[in-house]
């Protein structure tokens, strides 16, 4: 655990520029989330009791006790877990804005953050897929993300915290123009529905606007096709920010003088 904490730290100078906190201050965060609680203790075993023994049930990258096991050191199977967690602790958005739910992991991440700040609240929107095989997004590239029939989206996220949490079910071109009109201002908007140059494309164009001064765009997968580099770079005056050590894209919107 030390030398894994020390090298990831060894990279930290990207979240010492974009979210303004020291190395001190990211290693408290994350030894915090590491450290393994009551409630990443009850995800651990969970995701065992649901995913181990079935690999047709792979769905949103969940693989059993072996990922409940790092789940518990809090070493899921990329910087992922760790750099959502950092965000939202050193961050301290009072609304977060989620694409893509799927099992409720990265939901319940983002809540279990928002519970230790002391406040905030958590709208997410998501839009599951049924099928083992996954779909084929506007790109003609395969999401193998997908939830068996009988589970629903976030079944993961634990009941308490769940009062911080609105979720709403259907298309994010649909209902994401009306929640960020409902919400005004938002702190943090986290992409992580369909990976599509289309589907990204539209959700960064219409969440920036509605990012406070010093809010963040957050964004999964960027590396699947030019959609963030192009936005990044469109929005270079008004942004920090870029490519993460979890191989996310981040993007701080700059506060004027």
């Amino acid at each position: 655990m030390g030398g894994r904490l020390a090298g990831y730290l060894g990279r930290s100078s990207f979240y010492e520029s974009v979210l303004g906190i020291d190395r001190a201050r990211q290693r408290e965060h994350l030894r915090e989330f590491a450290r393994g609680s009551e409630l990443f203790r009850s995800l651990a075993n969970r995701l065992a009791q649901a995913y181990s023994g079935d690999p047709a049930r792979m769905g949103a990258g969940l693989k059993g006790a072996s990922l409940a096991e790092r789940l518990l050191t809090g070493w899921g199977p990329s910087l992922a877990n760790q750099e959502i967690y950092l965000l939202v602790r050193s961050a301290r958005p009072h609304v977060v804005v989620e694409t893509g739910v799927a099992s409720g992991l990265s939901s319940t991440i983002i809540l279990e953050a928002l519970r230790r700040n002391g406040s905030g609240r958590l709208y997410s929107i998501d839009l599951p897929s049924r099928s083992a095989g996954g779909y084929l997004n506007s790109d003609g590239r395969r999401e193998r993300v997908f939830l068996p029939k009988e589970l629903a989206p976030g079944w993961l996220v634990p009941e308490e915290l769940r009062p911080s949490w609105e979720l709403q079910l259907g298309r994010s071109d649909e209902l994401l123009p009306g929640l960020l009109a409902r919400l005004g201002e938002v702190g943090l908007f986290f992409h992580d529905s369909e990976h599509s140059m289309e589907t990204m494309r539209f959700e960064f164009e219409a969440a920036w606007p509605h990012l406070c001064a010093g809010g963040f765009l957050y964004a999964d997968d960027v590396t699947w096709n030019s959609a963030f580099s192009t936005f990044a770079t469109g929005v270079a005056l008004e942004a920090v920010g870029g490519l993460t050590p979890g191989r996310r894209g981040l993007l701080r919107r700059r506060v004027r003088a």
